[in-house]
């Protein structure tokens, strides 16, 4: 199909709407062949705006839960018939009338069980075998708040726990739990261990052995131990990593490794402006902010400020005087180095010698941001070929939460940022250092639609294109098109989300403000201007900025709004307007 020369398609795409027009230059003006709206469902929940595909998720995640726990369970009863415990394994096999199952794992460390006892006993902790978790992020500070809150209420138990000889027998014993053995909505505090329940189930088989039961056999715990208790490792995302566009082959750079921080708070520094005259910073600024890169945390400017040796009387360009100590150079968060203060911390002075291998150190962040589960960690750390003491170190830091927050990617490789440092250390802004490293900073890998990862972005795709087909199969190929993206495309839900509260915190400022308003002038604004004008006049605390002078509250009120002059009966005196009175030469101001 051959595009129409003099023919434009028009799309204005949003996250629930795409209108569009086709328009046709016709000489000097032009005419609209034809305009419509497509409308369709954003997928979120309508209240809290929740990604339908979380939602998916979630159900997904359950039913998954639930099919694990009854191929346990399944395997369980299988391997209690086969042992001679039980007479069945059917569904409700463990359901045996007068057998308290708490009472039963109390009652078997000190008397001999029969197999259906035993079988309840354990099955029971099959059933409920406590928490475990092999996440990086479930530990430390930068712990979920549901994961916290039920490590903390887990320690709380094992504090109990240690005047007791099993879970099974504190639950049984204790009038603590007397009334409730489970857990509540938002309550964890009958949250037990996995490691907990194992360690009973090795004391029911041991004290059992040591009773005489033909039942509690090494060959049933070994296989009751496996089945129990296995748990499948958590998935890496390695693989969902995206290509650098700079260079080929490569994946893109950890967001916490070295190298990609290093390069983004030099970017940063490189595209500052300091002083009366707006000058950038020199090479030896540069290299001085940069020189204990990750010895805190955060750079704020005023910290930025003692390291280049700026002079109290010179300011950075869009950075309040007052506003230093508490801004971030880089990141909002205040967190412009924080997974090399991270490394650093953990690793202590060896983090000095693997400085000098800056490659190794993108690895090992790689390795931390992209997998979660810790025997997975070891095995991708092991394979960097790092010093055993290095490893272990690393392993403890990861045990102990704090790589937690190490996640997502940055837009380059590491091999990339590493080839720009250098560039960067010169003072050259980031365009012209990936001029000097062979690189355009303007180019951009062809991204299909199935690499977009944000649900809404993806939907507003799609929609957008089914549009232009049909739009195409009616009235030809346009020789141009032009889109226009609404600004929450491609953004977060928690982007969206602080915009949407950012424009309901404004509203009800000026709410509050009208109210003032009238109160202050005696009349409703006139319109967004007088609105304006009586939030200048507040934060001036009603003075001139240049004669020092009160500025009275009608002097807010636009032209247009003031009062129309009224007739002067001979002897009134004269008012302005302005709330200054004049009457024969003299003036007095009610301000």
């Amino acid at each position: 199909m051959q595009p129409i020369e003099g023919r434009t398609l028009g799309i204005d795409l949003g996250i629930g709407s795409c209108g569009w027009a086709v328009i046709e230059e016709d000489g000097a003006a032009g005419r609209v062949v034809a305009l419509g709206v497509r409308t369709f469902d954003v997928p979120e929940t309508d209240k809290e705006r929740t990604p339908t595909n979380q939602l998916r998720r979630q159900h997904r995640g359950l039913r998954t839960v639930l099919r694990r726990r009854r191929k346990r369970m399944n395997e369980v009863r299988r391997l209690f018939k086969e042992r001679g415990l039980l007479a069945g394994d059917g569904k409700h096999a463990l359901k045996i009338p007068n057998i308290n199952p708490w009472k039963i794992r109390s009652d078997g460390l000190q008397r001999k069980l029969n197999g259906d006892e035993l079988a309840v006993a354990l099955g029971h902790i099959a059933k409920h075998r406590g928490f475990k978790s092999n996440s990086k992020r479930d530990r430390g500070a930068n712990a979920p708040k549901d994961s916290s809150a039920m490590l903390q209420q887990i320690e709380h138990t094992r504090q109990r726990l240690g005047t007791y000889r099993s879970v099974g027998e504190m639950f049984w014993k204790d009038a603590e739990y007397a009334g409730r053995k489970r857990n509540r909505d938002g309550d964890y505090s009958r949250s037990i261990l996995r490691e907990d329940q194992e360690r009973e189930t090795r004391l029911l088989f041991d004290a059992q052995r040591r009773l005489g039961s033909t039942f509690a056999s090494e060959e049933l715990e070994a296989a009751f131990i496996k089945e129990a208790f296995d748990q499948k490792p958590l998935a890496d995302s390695e693989d969902k990593v995206g290509p650098c566009p700079f260079e080929n082959g490569e994946k893109r750079a950890a967001k916490r490794s070295y190298s990609f921080e290093l390069f983004r708070f030099l970017s940063r520094l490189t595209a500052l402006r300091v002083g009366k005259e707006q000058r950038p910073l020199t090479a030896q600024e540069i290299g001085d902010a940069s020189a204990d890169f990750g010895s805190h945390k955060g750079v704020s400017f005023k910290r930025l400020r003692k390291l280049i040796r700026l002079a109290d009387t010179d300011r950075f360009e869009g950075i309040p005087f007052e506003e230093e100590g508490k801004r971030d150079v880089v990141a909002r968060a205040g967190d412009a180095a924080a997974g090399t203060w991270a490394l650093r911390s953990v690793l202590g002075d060896a983090f000095q010698s693997l400085l000098r291998m800056p490659d190794k150190l993108d690895r090992i962040a790689f390795v931390l941001s992209f997998r979660e589960d810790l025997e997975s960690i070891r095995r991708g750390l092991s394979q960097i070929g790092l010093e055993p003491l290095v490893l272990e170190a690393l392993m403890s830091g990861a045990k102990e939460g704090a790589f937690g927050h190490f996640s997502r990617a940055g837009h380059i490789s590491a091999t990339a940022c590493r080839n720009l440092i250098p560039h960067l250390l010169q003072g050259l802004m980031y365009s012209d250092a990936c001029k000097a490293a062979g690189y355009d900073h303007a180019a951009r890998r062809a991204v299909g639609a199935d690499e977009i990862a944000n649900p809404v972005a993806r939907k507003a795709l799609s929609e957008a294109l089914k549009q232009v087909r049909v739009i195409v199969r009616e009235y030809g190929l346009p020789g141009r098109i032009h889109v226009e993206l609404a600004r929450d495309v491609g953004k977060s839900k928690e982007e969206r989300d602080e915009i949407r509260f950012g424009i309901e915190k404004r509203n009800k400022q000026k709410d509050q403000l009208r109210e003032e308003f009238q109160d202050t002038v005696g009349t409703e604004p006139s319109g967004g201007e007088d609105l304006l004008r009586y939030e200048l006049w507040k934060e001036q605390r009603g003075r001139c900025l240049y004669t020092d002078q009160p500025i009275h509250p009608h002097a807010i009120v636009g032209a247009s709004a003031m009062p129309a002059p009224t007739r002067r009966r001979r002897g009134e005196p004269h008012t302005n307007g302005l709330g200054t009175t004049l009457q024969r030469g003299t003036a007095s101001s009610s301000a």
